[in-house]
């Protein structure tokens, strides 16, 4: 049991399972989904990836996964009002630098003590994941609308009623795609903001 916590500690505080959870799938799934809803009448060929060694291809999809999550972080937080930093300013700075000292503050009354330091980080990656699959949601919905344009603009040359009844029945199951996909971004979006207040009242309690 020893050697199993000493794994999970490692994995919460070098920051490697935020990564993989909270930014490289959301960001995986945010190219899947572009893939699939806008080119998929030409296919991307990815018989190349053969020739390439498995740990260059791990290394290229964490990196690209790290990529689109972290734009997904910054189009959350630019433009959802999603929270990344959950102290408000005060009078001597804006809200990263609250944010920066309350974190500092909690590091330093949990340092002997790293159950409590874990639960912050759940906490903290829970709220990036709910935050970053709320983007993905967001994107998605826009992905859905272009494709509903295409396909309509691909229906209106033919003229038989054959083409236009399949492309309306392509866009019934993309419109209900898109209304679950709004569904699910403003229930992440707001289990966001639930987990950001999670953390900051545990930071204030514990370090109180």
């Amino acid at each position: 049991m020893s050697e199993i916590s000493k794994i999970l500690d490692q994995l919460y505080t070098n920051f490697l399972l935020r990564d993989i959870v909270a930014k490289i799938i959301p960001g995986l799934l945010l190219a899947t989904s572009f893939i699939l809803l806008l080119i998929d009448k030409n296919p991307i060929d990815f018989e190349w990836l053969e020739d390439v060694h498995p740990f260059a291809g791990i290394a290229f999809l964490y990196g690209f996964g790290m990529m689109l999550g972290m734009l997904c972080q910054f189009i959350g937080y630019r433009c959802l009002g999603i929270k990344i930093y959950v102290w408000p300013k005060d009078g001597r700075g804006d809200e990263v630098e609250a944010s920066l000292e309350k974190a500092i503050a909690f590091a330093k009354t949990t340092t002997c003590r790293p159950k409590l330091a874990r639960k912050r980080e759940r906490l903290v990656i829970l709220k990036e994941m709910a935050g970053n699959y709320s983007v993905v949601c967001f994107l998605t919905v826009i992905f859905i609308i272009v494709r509903v344009f295409l396909n309509c603009l691909g229906a209106l040359p033919e003229s038989s009623g054959s083409a236009f009844a399949e492309e309306h029945n392509r866009c019934y199951y993309l419109v209900l795609g898109a209304v679950t996909c709004i569904l699910l971004c403003l229930i992440l979006c707001k289990q966001n903001h639930l987990l950001a207040e999670e953390q900051r009242l545990w930071e204030e309690k514990v370090s109180s």
